[in-house]
């Protein structure tokens, strides 16, 4: 496709990806920005794009393109004028769906999750694990769990997997550095994408936390959204709106 999207959460891979991708093509075939980038304010995507390929540009990644207003719009002039290729990182909480300019039917887009623990093994031990569907587990689980734990102690790492686990920035850091920056993954992502994305007030971020600590805290199904409303001081309509945010972000 013309038009790729990689979404998923801060500090999951995304920026990685795109420089790692782009490092299979000819250099000067390519060329990397960030959305928010202050040497790219005040000039378009499409005019980026279209200096990019009168020099013989091919493939054009752009970083955090949630941060750029009305990028749907812009993509849409790139792909029905330009011949050259876009990829682009965003927050879990972009959707192209009822876009302007209707780029969903021109934009693919692949979320990217946090590790499997099958990929946390593979970082950590600097190993390759193979694939395993959910029919060959079913029919052949005991022989398949003998294999993989003659080698491997699995119950050790699946408690470290379950602590530090999910994102690869666990790979550079201690366990309590691993915290602090998942902390601040947390923070950026409600405190810049959410409210950027969801037009939140910024006197409002209190909220949002002290309403992510309380669905942390309770397990499902135990809290009710009434009382939860007049806890932190909101209506059941923004209540709800909130809910939608931290779960899309």
């Amino acid at each position: 496709n013309k038009i790729i999207g990689i979404i998923g959460a801060r500090g999951i891979g995304k920026t990685t990806f795109l420089i790692q991708y782009l490092k299979n093509f000819d250099f000067e075939e390519t060329l990397y920005f960030s959305a928010d980038s202050i040497l790219t304010s005040g000039i378009s995507l499409y005019e980026i794009a279209e200096e990019f390929s009168k020099y013989g540009g091919k493939i054009l990644a752009i970083d955090e393109i949630h941060k750029y207003k009305n990028f749907e719009a812009e993509l849409k002039e790139i792909y029905d004028f330009l011949d050259i290729k876009v990829l682009f990182s965003g927050s879990s909480a972009i959707s192209l769906e009822h876009s302007r300019g209707d780029l969903s039917r021109r934009a693919i887009l692949y979320k990217v999750k946090g590790l499997s623990f099958r990929e946390f093994l593979e970082l950590k031990l600097n190993l390759t694990l193979p694939k395993i569907t959910l029919d060959e587990i079913i029919k052949n689980h005991s022989n398949i769990s003998a294999k993989i734990s003659k080698d491997i102690r699995v119950l050790k790492y699946f408690k470290e997997y379950l602590k530090t686990g999910a994102y690869p920035f666990f790979l550079e850091s201690s366990q309590e550095t691993y915290y602090m920056k998942l902390l601040e993954v947390v923070n950026k992502t409600i405190e810049n994408d959410l409210l950027y994305l969801f037009h939140i007030e910024p006197s409002n971020i209190f909220i949002l936390k002290k309403l992510l600590l309380l669905l942390c805290e309770n397990p499902p199904g135990s809290f009710n959204l009434t009382n939860i409303s007049k806890e932190i001081g909101i209506n059941i309509k923004t209540l709800y709106n909130y809910i939608q945010a931290l779960l899309k972000g």
